[in-house]
C-alpha cells in the first residue's frame, strides 16, 4: 500500500498507477506501514527550527499498522552529557488499530538522554482516515488521563489531521 502525498489517495502496491503530474509538482509517495516525523513550520534558520514541534505523517499498511523512528540532538554539543555523549533523544513510534480503537505509542530508546528543551508532537496526519464528525475531542482520549486541553481533528484531502496535540516527546 502506498499513499500519494499530493492527493492523499491510497494506491495498491505492485501496480502501475497513473497520477497527474504537472511540471511544477514532483510526485511523492509514502509507503504504507511507515511513520514520517517532520517539521512542517517554515524557518530561515535550522538553529531556530531545532525545537519546533513535530508533525507525524502516519501511513497505515493494509492491516492498519505503521512504525517509524526519530532521533534528535541539541545540534550544538559534541560531548559532556551522560557517559560523555551529547544530549540525544531517540524515539520509536508505533501505530496500530484493533477492535478497541487505534493507538499511537512513542517509546524512548535505551540510552536516550534528556534534551535541553522540550520538543512536542503537535500534529498527527493519519493518511487514509476520515473524521467521525466530532469537531473536538477531550485530550484525555488522545493523550491519556490527566490531559486538560481539547484536541481538534478534521478531515482533509490527505487524511485525518489531529491538531493541538501538544504531547511532549
Amino acid at each position: 500500500l502506498w499513499y500519494d502525498t499530493a492527493s492523499g489517495k491510497a494506491l495498491q502496491g505492485g501496480t502501475s498507477p497513473s497520477v497527474p503530474t504537472p511540471l511544477s509538482v514532483t510526485p511523492r509517495f509514502q509507503r504504507g506501514g511507515s511513520i514520517l516525523p517532520r517539521r512542517d513550520s517554515v524557518r530561515r534558520s535550522a538553529l531556530l527550527a531545532q525545537w519546533d514541534p513535530i508533525t507525524l505523517h502516519v501511513a497505515p499498511d493494509a492491516s492498519g499498522a505503521a512504525r517509524g523512528s526519530l532521533t534528535l540532538d541539541d545540534g550544538l554539543s559534541t560531548g559532556g552529557g551522560a557517559a560523555g555523549a551529547a544530549p540525544r533523544l531517540s524515539v520509536d513510534f508505533e501505530y496500530s488499530c484493533a477492535q478497541g480503537g487505534c493507538r499511537l505509542r512513542a517509546t524512548p530508546r535505551a540510552g536516550s538522554t534528556p534534551l535541553p528543551h522540550t520538543v512536542l508532537v503537535d500534529t498527527v496526519l493519519l493518511r487514509g482516515a476520515a473524521d467521525d464528525g466530532a469537531a473536538a475531542r477531550p485530550a484525555s482520549l488522545i493523550r491519556g488521563e490527566g490531559a486538560a486541553a481539547e484536541v481538534a481533528a478534521r478531515s482533509t484531502e490527505h487524511g485525518l489531521l489531529v491538531l493541538r496535540l501538544g504531547a511532549p516527546l
